[in-house]
C-alpha cells in the first residue's frame, strides 16, 4: 500500500474519530463532511478505503496496542489509523513516532494464548463471533473469517443501448482497471 497524502491522513483521522464516537460507517460520516465535498473523487475514495481498513482492523489493533490507546476518540482514531498504516506496510514517517513496528504489532497478535481469543484477535471480530464461526466451520473458521475481510468482487453491467461490453472494458482498461467478461450475462464486466 502507498503512503496516503497528508490531507488524506487528516481526513481519515476525522472520519475514524466520528465513526468511533457515533457508531456509524465511514460512508455515512463522509457524506456529512463538508470539508470533503469539493475534493477530488480520488481523495474521497482513498479516505473511505483507509477508514474502512482502520475500522475493520480496529479490534486487532486495540489488542496489539493494549494500554497505549488514548481515551479521547480523536486521539484514539489517530493512534489506530497510524497503527493500521504501519501494519499494512506503509512506509512510516515522523507522524508514526511512538507507534510499534509492524513486527511488534504482529507479535502482539500472535502471542494470544487462548486459541479462541487468538482467532478473534487475528480476525478482528468479537470473541462471541469467533466462537460461533469455530462451532460452524471448525478448523476452517480462520479462513472463512479472513475471506469475510477481503474486498468483494465487483461486477458492472453495460447499458447495451449506449455501448458494447468491449467498449466498456476498453474504457476501464485506459483508467487502469483490469476487467474480464462476465460468464452469465452478455453485458457483465468483472472488475479486478
Amino acid at each position: 500500500m502507498n503512503l496516503p497524502s497528508s490531507s488524506c491522513r487528516e481526513h481519515v483521522f476525522e472520519v475514524v474519530a466520528r465513526c468511533l464516537e457515533g457508531g456509524q460507517g465511514p460512508g455515512d460520516v463522509l457524506a456529512r463532511m463538508p470539508a470533503l465535498r469539493g475534493t477530488a473523487p480520488s481523495l474521497r475514495a482513498e479516505v473511505v478505503h483507509w477508514a474502512r481498513h482502520v475500522l475493520g482492523a480496529r479490534l486487532r489493533l486495540e489488542h496489539a496496542l493494549g494500554g497505549a490507546l488514548p481515551p479521547r476518540a480523536a486521539d484514539r482514531a489517530r493512534a489506530l489509523t497510524v497503527a493500521a498504516m504501519v501494519e499494512a506496510g506503509v512506509s512510516a514517517g515522523p507522524w508514526s513516532d511512538g507507534t510499534p513496528t509492524r513486527e511488534q504489532l504482529r507479535a502482539a497478535v500472535d502471542d494470544v494464548a487462548d486459541p479462541l481469543e487468538g482467532l478473534a484477535v487475528r480476525s478482528a471480530v468479537p470473541v462471541w463471533m469467533a466462537a460461533r464461526f469455530q462451532r460452524a466451520y471448525g478448523d476452517a473458521a480462520g479462513a472463512v473469517l479472513a475471506g469475510l475481510g477481503e474486498r468483494p468482487p465487483r461486477t458492472l453491467r453495460c447499458n447495451a443501448l449506449v455501448g458494447q461490453r468491449a467498449a466498456l472494458r476498453d474504457a476501464l482498461g485506459r483508467e487502469g482497471v483490469q476487467t474480464s467478461s462476465g460468464k452469465w450475462a452478455q453485458t457483465a464486466v468483472h472488475c479486478m
